[in-house]
């Protein structure tokens, strides 16, 4: 039987399991071969000896294993080390025995709690021998139940483990479920033990259980609960489980109940330092999750008492037990509640073809906008993942073209949102350190632009490295850091300042015309009708968090940098959902980034750009040019309709001094007197122009007319004209003056005709 032998199946007949259990679980006896080679276990001892496969109860594959040494080493104090190994490579997971699929969603059927995977086994003979149920969960140590849940950058920048509830918690249906907490027999005498039984009952409010927590006697041949079982059988089990007591959440709690349950209620003097570290420990671990009016009164009573015993430092030694270090600390007032995750394995590219269905279904999207916010949701899911997340920003030229509506959407399919119209500094990044949500702020108008501050946080904000605030303690002026990372949803009339803007993925909504029919939003009901969506997304992000790898993600080369950087997480979220989004995304990020340099860019840049036009155009016309005549290229500039050099300052053109300001900081300067056939003219040379083109103006020429004012003098514009010609245009078009050109009105096109400039 799976290489058990007689005295393995004697061990296990002790406590209770039949062979027949014991061949359900799929437990194995393996040689360190078998250890090392089959199930990845890497360890400097030997690794034979019983092994427990971590099996789904969701779709019956293995998840892990843990494998229980024979003979463990011992250290210096005789007590046994890597006595259980795990595979360094798997993540770590709850152990659910035979049948435990069935009860995970049955909140009628008590959940237990304990350490070891031969505790669980145990549990399952005594609810078969006794006709009572429960589910039990095998937590693989005191503080197996958490573990790393993704990546995030510390305060120098450093990448490291980010640590939380493991997702099976996600599995259980736990909303006013009995959970009993049934930990080995040193829960009592160790601090570290008793700091997990008080975290574990806080996570278990949290999630709106009613806790019990039971005790195993300490004896010196009991250890466990499988140990209890084998010395007093499974009804002397269930009397430790029905007599196990209510933990009271923590609202219901007094604060000198949460001071004497951590020994901090009578502090001596001179203090028991380890004491007083353990105590602190556990009362950290306690108010994790409360609430800040809690969180004060406590700090305020601990502050007393440590002034009276007349510690010093004790405001340092109260904030660092009472600050917060989850990353998702809900608690009793939060805003914010985890949905469960969906109870089966979810198809990537499904999930978002649903949820671009939805957003399809009640909105009229510029092409590419349904692709681009259905993954920008999915990957507001997997912000630990990024180390760059761009925001999302809703636009519009006027008022009604259904950016609320957005809004709605995006804050119904996303995790944890919270949907506002108004944020200030210091409310913004304290909201996003206590409660990481996802903020989606509406009637920005103006406002990033009038606050410089707000602006500058925002931008920041934009890359994970840069994301944290640092201000004084009131009391103490010791540094405190505050981070500001969260996805990021900004909805307004007009356009952004330029640098958020290239931090964007911009949505432009128009109003919709009235053939395009769309259903309305029912704000009464639509949050609860997209929660299975909710559900997925959290279910899918949590099984391919640790898979993805958006260093490797293939970005179109024609994008620029920027919008580069700003579409690799959605891109990244595209080829892990697979079917026909890698490529759909692809095609969305080339319909929504602007190539070419536009009203966002600075006015240097604009500049650049309608220079090299100008050279492009000489080309296609005469010989290629190499210097560019000061007036010439100034009355090209001016005569630009859509750019703003005929008005550039107080209503006058811009002048040559204007012109050499504008191209200085770019390392281009006048070549001065240059000989143009028979005359010395004020010029620039074309290969100053070289270097600044190719890093502010590499993206390809988009065919967009530059349209320019009529100009009745031809002869002061000269040859300066085929910078309004797009390269290729017909010379049949063209009509010769003197040898000058001249813009004249023309005819709008003919309908199905694509616009075009007309050179007379």
């Amino acid at each position: 039987m799976n290489g058990l032998t007689i005295d393995d199946l004697a061990v296990f007949e002790r406590i209770g399991c039949s062979p027949a259990l014991v061949e359900r679980a799929g437990v194995a006896r393996v040689t360190d071969h078998e250890a090392r080679e089959d199930f990845g276990i890497a360890y400097r001892g030997r690794c034979e000896g019983i092994l427990f496969p971590y099996i789904s109860p969701i779709t019956g594959r293995r998840t892990t294993c843990r494998l229980r040494r024979d003979h463990p080493d011992a250290d210096e104090l005789g007590k046994p080390v890597g006595k259980y190994l795990t595979p360094g490579r798997d993540r770590r997971s709850c152990y659910f025995g035979p049948g435990a699929g069935d009860l995970l969603q049955n909140a009628a059927v008590p959940v237990v709690f304990v350490e070891a995977e031969k505790s669980v086994l145990t549990l399952i003979a005594a609810c078969d021998a006794t006709g009572r149920t429960c589910l039990p969960i095998g937590l693989g140590g005191c503080w197996g139940w958490r573990g790393v849940t993704g990546k995030t950058t510390d305060a120098t920048g450093a990448r490291v483990d980010e640590r939380g509830p493991l997702s099976d918690f996600g599995l259980l249906a736990l909303d006013n479920r009995e959970a009993v907490i049934l930990f080995d027999s040193n829960a009592r005498s160790n601090p570290q033990v008793r700091r997990a039984v008080h975290a574990l009952t806080a996570e278990l409010h949290k999630r709106g259980a009613r806790v019990r927590v039971g005790s195993v006697p300490a004896d010196g041949q009991v250890n466990g609960p499988d140990d209890y079982n084998a010395q007093r059988g499974p009804e002397a089990l269930w009397a430790l489980i029905d007599d196990a007591r209510t933990a009271p959440a923590l609202r219901d709690c007094s604060v000198d109940e949460l001071l004497t349950e951590c020994g901090l209620n009578a502090i001596s003097d001179p203090p028991d330092l380890d004491a007083l570290e353990q105590g602190l420990g556990e009362l950290g671990e306690l108010v994790r999750h409360a609430p800040q009016v809690r969180r004060q009164t406590v700090r305020l009573a601990l502050m007393k008492r440590f002034k009276a015993a007349k510690i010093e430092g004790a405001a340092g030694l109260v904030d660092a037990a009472l600050k917060r270090t989850e990353t998702e600390p809900d608690s009793d007032d939060s805003p914010f509640k985890n949905d469960a995750a969906w109870p089966a394995t979810v198809d990537g590219a499904s999930l978002l073809d649903a949820i671009r269905s939805t957003l399809t279904r009640y909105l009229v999207l510029p092409p590419g906008g349904d692709v681009a916010i259905s993954l920008w949701i999915l990957h507001s899911y997997l912000m630990s993942t990024w180390q760059l997340s761009p925001l999302l920003v809703v636009w519009s030229v006027v008022k009604g073209c259904g950016k609320s509506n957005v809004l709605t959407l995006v804050s119904c399919l996303c995790p944890r949102a919270f949907p506002s119209t108004n944020v200030t500094v210091a409310a913004m990044f304290r909201l996003i350190e206590r409660y990481q949500p996802t903020l989606i702020v509406d009637e920005m108008d103006g406002v990033l632009s009038e606050n410089a501050e707000l602006r500058s946080l925002v931008n920041g904000a934009y890359m994970r490295r840069f994301s944290r605030v640092m201000r004084c303690h009131p009391e103490t002026l010791e540094p405190m850091f505050f981070s500001a990372w969260c996805a990021k949803t900004l909805a307004l009339i007009g356009k952004l300042p330029d640098m958020t803007a290239s931090r964007a993925i911009l949505i432009e909504m128009k109003r919709k015309h009235r053939d395009e029919i769309v259903e309305s939003i029912r704000e009464d009901r639509i949050h609860d009708d997209l929660l299975p969506l909710r559900q997925q997304a959290a279910r899918w992000a949590a099984d391919i968090a640790e898979s993805l790898a958006p260093d490797e993600t293939a970005i179109p080369g024609e994008l620029p940098d920027r919008p580069r950087n700003n579409w690799r997480p959605l891109l990244c979220v595209a080829d892990a959902a697979g079917g026909h989004w890698p490529e759909t995304a692809r095609r969305a990020a080339r319909q929504l980034v602007h190539l070419e340099p536009d009203d966002n860019d600075a006015p240097g840049v604009r500049l650049l750009a309608d220079i090299q036009r100008w050279f492009l155009a000489q080309d296609a016309e005469n010989e290629p040019a190499e210097v560019a005549e000061t007036a010439v290229l100034l009355a090209a500039l001016v005569a630009l309709e859509e750019r703003p050099w005929a008005e550039w300052r107080q209503g006058k053109p811009l002048s040559a001094v204007a012109l050499a300001r504008l191209l200085k900081p770019f390392g281009i300067h006048p070549a001065g007197n240059v000989r143009v056939g028979a005359k010395v003219v004020k010029a620039y040379r074309r290969c100053s122009f070289e270097d600044a083109w190719a890093r502010y103006c590499s993206g390809p020429l988009v065919n967009e007319p530059l349209h320019a004012t009529n100009v009745t003098n031809s002869a002061s514009i000269d040859d300066s004209h085929p910078l309004h010609r797009r390269p290729g245009v017909a010379d049949q078009n063209e009509r010769r003056t003197n040898g000058s050109r001249a813009l004249l009105p023309v005819a709008a096109p003919e309908s199905g005709q694509a616009d075009a400039e007309v050179i007379l």
